[in-house]
């Protein structure tokens, strides 16, 4: 019943309920049927013998979808119809009927599972199913299983070797060669386990290698790469900083206003999560954000209401912050505050939720942004 759910919408309700509206359906008062031709409802008296009959047949999940949208419309009229004449058989999904017939899997039926896109930031790319209609699109018609890459993340180590629309089939590590099914993973039958592509990266020991069994246009490619961690202009820029890093932390003051590079530590603040939740997501954690760390209660900013914690700095002095991808944001946002280093100035700010403001930065401000930069801590 869930795969049939997974594969087209179906109304489910109280289990109850859809027994009293089915027995309701079935009983056939008048016998107007006579018995000269086919009637399931007397075969199937109950949604329980109904179920038992029909749940594992190929194509169910079209007759389950048709029962339940009656039940619930309350049309008993039309269900005693569908199980009359050639009766509940007529509605199987045809398609799945005749695949099964040929045990073959038919291209154009409904997958019994989403087509979700997998967010993988430490692998340095994102990937989803394949079908084999894209296969064939691809030429690579004859391979069986795999996964396409969606995009490739500009860091880590494959971000030069891999490319969008690549099928990646296999990989290898210490444990052998590993065949990717449809939604990119694989049973491992002594282990009990079903392992999905980062998964079984993660697995292989650090500083061994691993190769990627790829189709670029149909074409076989073996691609290989070292497993280790990512150095750190690699890694996501969202993430939780390690005893080493704690410099990469650090915040800058200006006019009253602290701000930092947004980490995956600072969305367990509700005010910061409440504006900048989405780039602790999968497939934005790459992207180097500037946040509005704090507002003082004693600076103008915290009395205009416009700069709030957890606000993504888009722009100063209407020029944009880099876009941050694989880093620079945080050192091109510090350079656009000393652009008038050493006389002081305005730095009007403006912040992805619409936020604009403008804070003075002093002379003194002005010359410690550019000792920071100079420093090894903003590199």
């Amino acid at each position: 019943m869930l795969d049939s759910v997974s594969k087209q919408s179906a109304v489910v309700g109280d289990a109850r309920a859809m027994e009293t509206a089915y027995a309701k359906a079935m009983s056939c008062e008048d016998h107007s049927c006579g018995g000269a031709v086919h009637c399931d409802s007397k075969r199937y008296p109950t949604l329980r013998s109904f179920m038992r009959n029909y749940a594992h047949r190929p194509g169910f999940h079209s007759l389950f979808s048709k029962v339940t949208q009656v039940l619930h419309s309350g049309n008993y009229g039309k269900l005693r119809r569908m199980a009359t004449g050639k009766g509940f058989d007529a509605h199987l999904c045809s398609q799945c009927e005749s695949s099964a017939q040929h045990d073959t899997e038919h291209l154009y039926c409904v997958s019994p599972a989403p087509g979700n896109v997998v967010h993988s930031p430490l692998l340095g790319f994102d990937y989803k199913p394949t079908s084999k209609l894209t296969r064939a699109a691809l030429s690579a018609g004859r391979v069986q299983g795999g996964v396409i890459v969606s995009e490739v993340l500009p860091y880590g180590t494959l971000s030069a070797k891999l490319k969008p629309y690549d099928i990646i089939a296999e990989v290898h590590t210490n444990d052998g060669a590993m065949k990717l099914d449809e939604q990119g993973e694989h049973f491992k039958k002594e282990w009990g386990l079903s392992l999905g592509l980062a998964d079984i990266v993660d697995r292989a020991p650090l500083g061994t290698q691993v190769a990627f069994k790829i189709f670029r246009a149909g074409v076989p490619v073996t691609m290989n790469f070292t497993h280790a961690p990512p150095m750190a202009g690699d890694r996501p820029a969202v993430r939780h900083l390690d005893a080493s890093e704690v410099h990469l932390n650090a915040a800058i003051q200006v006019g009253g206003v602290a701000f930092k590079v947004l980490r995956m530590s600072d969305l367990a603040d509700p005010r910061i999560a409440a504006t900048a939740a989405k780039y602790g997501r999968p497939d934005k954690r790459h992207m180097e954000k500037v946040i509005v760390a704090s507002v003082g209660p004693m600076s103008a900013a915290f009395h205009n209401y416009s700069l709030m914690p957890g606000q993504v700095v888009s722009h100063v002095n209407q020029s944009a912050v880099s876009s941050g991808a694989g880093g620079g944001a945080w050192r091109d946002f510090v350079q656009k505050l000393t652009g008038n280093a050493g006389r002081g100035g305005l730095a009007m700010l403006s912040t992805e939720c619409g936020g604009v403001d403008t804070l003075p930065v002093s002379e003194q401000e002005a010359v410690q942004l550019l000792q920071y930069l100079q420093s090894s801590a903003c590199v």
